[in-house]
């Protein structure tokens, strides 16, 4: 059961996170976040987490960059926004539809079969325990993770589209025409 050394994981990344000043999340967003998406691929939460960061950097950029840098940092958020958003819905999804994904990996175990093997033991067999809650809980459990997720996100959406907007939203590159004497007036 990999899962417990993935939240542990996520624990001590979300304290990072936490500590950053480029989003308004806190440790225990980054934590529920976390938790909620390790049901989806890593690769989304990466996005996730990148998306977010970028919209914080996007509110620290410099205004005197040039217009083609600026647009194209608008453009590749707008991208990236699309892509966490899908992300986010993936999430959701895979929580609500699925079963829950508990990281069962080693001797050929899967989340339908745990396999039990030790090579030695006492006279006494060893006695394997296990504790299940039905998937009904686990669903209740994914219901108020996506009510939480769909609270917090007007604020972040909020918060991003304040930092996205900062400095305008989009800078015209005009080409420079060099004047002519002629034009140079009278």
């Amino acid at each position: 059961m990999l899962i417990w050394g993935v939240l542990a994981v996520l624990v001590l990344v979300a304290y990072g996170l936490g500590r950053t000043r480029f989003t308004p999340l806190k440790g225990w967003h980054w934590f529920l976040l976390g938790i909620g998406l390790s049901q989806a691929s890593i690769w989304g939460a990466l996005i996730v987490v990148g998306w977010l960061l970028g919209l914080g950097g996007r509110a620290q950029l410099n205004p005197a960059i040039k217009p083609y840098a600026f647009d194209a940092i608008q453009l590749g958020l707008g991208l990236l926004t699309v892509v966490a958003l899908s992300c986010l819905f993936d999430a959701i999804q895979n929580g609500f539809l699925g079963y829950p994904e508990m990281q069962v990996a080693g001797n050929g175990s899967s989340a339908y079969d745990l396999n039990w093997y030790q090579d030695r033991s006492d006279p006494a067999l060893p006695q394997a325990e296990v504790w299940s809650v039905p998937l009904s809980a686990y669903r209740l459990l994914m219901l108020a993770w996506a009510l939480w997720l769909a609270y917090a996100l007007l604020g972040w959406l909020r918060w991003g589209w304040g930092c996205y907007s900062t400095h305008g939203l989009w800078r015209s590159i005009r080409p420079r025409i060099a004047e002519t004497p002629a034009q140079a007036a009278p």
